[in-house]
């Protein structure tokens, strides 16, 4: 016996290994069916009858033995596909990537070998898988309910009806099992024919395609309340199977980053003062009242060590480009000083440099932030015999010990020998 007018279910996680799969079971003659999460497969498998089950071990962050063991229990062959070797004894194993004659021979191996259903299990058999499947669906994280289609006397679809839900879906909604079921989604949400869920479910019911919708903003009626969700809806023969998750607290944080970070570069952008960050002495990152400052363009300098337009007499005073540790219990507290840097121009002018560490979410060193303000007119009206400008690399010769600057000016000529020759 082949494997031609099998009916199978491929559930796979990756869409180019599902769709690769379905393809060469086509390709066997098979009639085949595509899922991509435990959820969706399950709910598949107690839509419709099937041959054999092709799964991928490991559907994303979940183990896909619920999946086969709702199967086996159903008197489904299976056969799960991994890069690594079975955790099933008892289940036929195929190592990725799967050769199109060895999914053949399984396939065939299956086709023949269909585990029997025990004696007197009949209803009982049926009644058990059930009893897996809704004890699957139920260990969901994620709301899953199943819509059945209301039509109509031209036959269209004008509502859905609640056929299935998992304990999820019943605790979101806030509503016992018993009162969702046999509901209408129009009865319980009337805003879900505005915001286009209706219209997504319809589509998915005439077309068989399944609807991916991210990050769509639902009224809850039940909540009072607007949401965003991802919502993914697969039809199932006449049935849908409908899987959301509640993203808003996730796009709220993103937004809030967001606003953070465009607060951030407002400031660093029109301020009047430098801003950097500075990893292991090398510049990552400086504010754009560079250009208008000092006359680089922050490309210029993004990249290169920060000691090259430090003053040479005033690189110690910034040890930047030292260890993580050893720069942490340098300036725990943070830093201040006072040094020369170079302008684009060559010139070198007075900063009040600031700064302190920088670290990630998990506390690990990431680098310095640091602030520079331009101090040239208070060190020259301090008189700390510092010129504000120098050019080159050279500082300015300090004056003998013992010497003033009033002694370093040229002397006045007494008012009496001042005066012209000849005069009286």
């Amino acid at each position: 016996m082949d494997s031609r007018g099998l009916r199978v279910l491929v559930v796979d996680d990756d869409p180019f290994v599902q769709e690769f799969l379905c393809f060469q079971a086509q390709h066997l003659g098979c009639r085949v069916t595509g899922a991509s999460t435990l959820a969706e497969g399950l709910a598949v498998l107690a839509s419709e009858h099937y041959d054999v089950v092709v799964a991928d071990a490991n559907l994303g962050s979940e183990s896909a033995d619920p999946l086969l063991d709702a199967a086996e229990a159903a008197g489904v062959r299976t056969v799960s596909v991994s890069a690594s070797p079975s955790r099933r004894p008892h289940t036929l194993h195929l190592i990725k990537p799967v050769a199109t004659e060895d999914l053949a021979r399984a396939l065939e191996a299956r086709a023949v070998a269909a585990p029997p259903p025990r004696p007197g299990a009949g209803e009982s058999l049926v009644a058990r898988s059930q009893a897996r499947l809704n004890a699957a669906l139920d260990a969901l994280l994620d709301p899953h309910v199943v819509f059945a289609p209301v039509r109509d006397r031209a036959g269209l679809i004008v509502d859905y009806t609640y056929v299935g839900a998992n304990r999820a879906a019943c605790v979101y909604n806030g509503l016992p099992k018993e009162r969702l079921l046999g509901s209408r989604m129009l009865g319980l949400f009337p805003a879900m024919d505005d915001c286009g869920l209706l219209g997504a479910c319809r589509a998915a019911s005439e077309t068989g395609e399944p609807q991916i919708l991210d990050d769509m903003w639902l009224h809850n009626d039940l909540q009072g309340r607007g949401r965003h969700y991802d919502i993914r809806i697969v039809p199932l023969s006449d049935e849908l199977s409908v899987t959301w998750r509640d993203v808003t607290a996730q796009r709220e944080a993103a937004a809030a980053t967001a606003e953070s970070e465009q607060r951030y570069r407002m400031l660093a952008e029109y301020t009047s003062d430098l801003v950097a960050r500075i990893e292991h002495g090398l510049v990552l990152w400086v504010s754009p009242s560079l250009t208008r400052l000092a006359g680089w363009d922050t490309s210029e300098v993004v990249g290169r060590p920060l000691a090259e337009f430090v003053h040479p007499d005033d690189v110690a005073l910034l040890p930047l480009d030292r260890p993580a540790e050893e720069l942490a219990a340098l300036i725990p507290n943070g830093m201040r000083v006072r040094c020369r840097m170079r302008y684009a121009s060559g010139d070198y002018h007075w900063f009040d440099v600031s700064g302190g560490i920088m670290r990630d979410d998990e506390g690990n060193y990431a680098g310095v932030v640091s602030s520079a303000r331009l101090i040239d007119a208070e060190v020259r009206a301090s008189g700390c015999g510092c010129r504000s400008r120098t050019r080159g690399s050279g500082s300015r010769p300090r004056p003998r010990r013992g010497s003033s600057r009033a002694s370093a000016r040229p002397r006045r000529a007494p008012r009496a020998a001042s005066a012209a020759p000849g005069s009286d």
